[in-house]
């Protein structure tokens, strides 16, 4: 009985040898794709972290341009200003004394109002400024804005009664 024993358990042994080897060969495939897949990711995270730098170059490049459009767009505000400024001197200048009539009061109400917008900001250091002040500018021309001192270019333009330019002048520190 012992050698059937013997004979059993050698049996027994060499299933287990057998599954064992097969398990060892499992566990080299599956080591070799986990060392493959390894591979993979870190060539992966490479990838990726040469990604990022690139994308990290092209956002610092769009806002290095983006400020230059900025900067670019500050500065023709800033020089159509100066053109506006020019032009309102030179149109004043240009006016007759004597033009008492409706459109001259017209001309020169239009004029003074510029004038008055234009001289607390002889320029811009922002868009978010030239925005705000090319609406100022265009509220008073087409004669819809009330400006900070309570000017309202609409009643001068279309006064109820007579306009008294030297009053109105005095009123906003033009003339004294």
């Amino acid at each position: 009985m012992i050698f059937g024993n013997n004979k059993k358990l050698a049996s027994e042994n060499n299933t287990l040898k057998r599954q064992n080897a097969s398990l060892n060969e499992q566990i080299d495939i599956l080591n070799a794709k986990l060392l493959e897949e390894k591979s993979k990711a870190e060539n992966l995270a490479a990838e990726n972290d040469r990604l990022l730098e690139k994308l990290a170059l092209y956002e610092k490049q769009q806002q290095e341009q983006a400020l230059k459009f900025d900067k670019k767009l500050v500065e023709r505000y800033n020089a159509e200003l100066l053109r506006l400024k020019n032009f309102i001197h030179n149109w004043q200048s240009a006016m007759p004394e004597h033009d008492k009539g409706i459109d001259g009061k017209k001309r020169m109400a239009l004029s003074m109002a510029l004038a008055e917008i234009l001289k607390d900001k002889p320029c811009v250091n922002s868009i978010d400024e030239g925005v705000a002040l090319l609406d100022k500018l265009k509220g008073a021309i087409h004669g819809n804005s009330v400006s900070e001192s309570g000017f309202n270019l609409d009643e001068v333009l279309n006064p109820g009664n007579e306009l008294d330019l030297e009053s109105l002048c005095k009123e906003l520190g033009v003339m004294d």
